[in-house]
């Protein structure tokens, strides 16, 4: 009976840690500002956190990674993250894109700018047991390098006018 009543105590408490340890990796995860998601090896979704249900791929969550189809009737980022999770997949490795989504041009900018990144999970055994992915927003960084540009751009070709002003007024003094 004492060893009923311990293996009891012991089993609640094991599982309030399991619980307090779910919860925290749980508010961790939904605080990313980053889209995390992870799939089964048939494409379903598994886990995702906060930024990923609150955005524009929610709808498109499962994916079948195991149809030899193109992926044709996807959007753009949910294309690109079926390949990647694909070549993840067959590889065993991690894989990276970087991609831009051309907008309607209503928006500031026109586009949108992502950094994908396919993960394999792996069991104890060494094989794979799940697919992650996570998807960093890299617009404002995009549209800050294409403004940087841009300007030194400007600035090269104001030189270049100055600098054929100066050599005017100098054949004329």
């Amino acid at each position: 009976v004492g060893l009923m009543v311990w293996l009891t105590l012991r089993t609640r408490r094991d599982r309030q840690l399991l619980a307090g340890r779910e919860s925290f990796y749980r508010q961790v995860l939904d605080h990313l500002p980053l889209m995390v998601r992870i799939r089964d090896l048939e494409g379903r979704v598994r886990l995702e956190n906060r930024a990923t249900r609150s955005s524009d791929v929610a709808r498109w969550g499962n994916l079948d990674l195991l149809s030899t189809d193109d992926g044709a009737m996807l959007p753009p980022l949910s294309r690109l993250a079926r390949e990647t999770q694909r070549e993840t997949l067959l590889s065993g490795k991690p894989q990276e894109r970087q991609f831009v989504i051309e907008g309607n041009g209503a928006e500031q900018g026109g586009f949108h700018a992502y950094r994908l990144i396919g993960f394999p999970i792996f069991d104890v055994d060494g094989r794979i047991q799940r697919l992650g992915s996570v998807v960093v927003e890299e617009t404002e960084q995009a549209r800050d390098r294409l403004a940087l540009s841009e300007l030194a751009a400007e600035l090269e070709t104001q030189v270049q006018s100055r600098t054929a002003e100066l050599m005017d007024a100098k054949e004329q003094a």
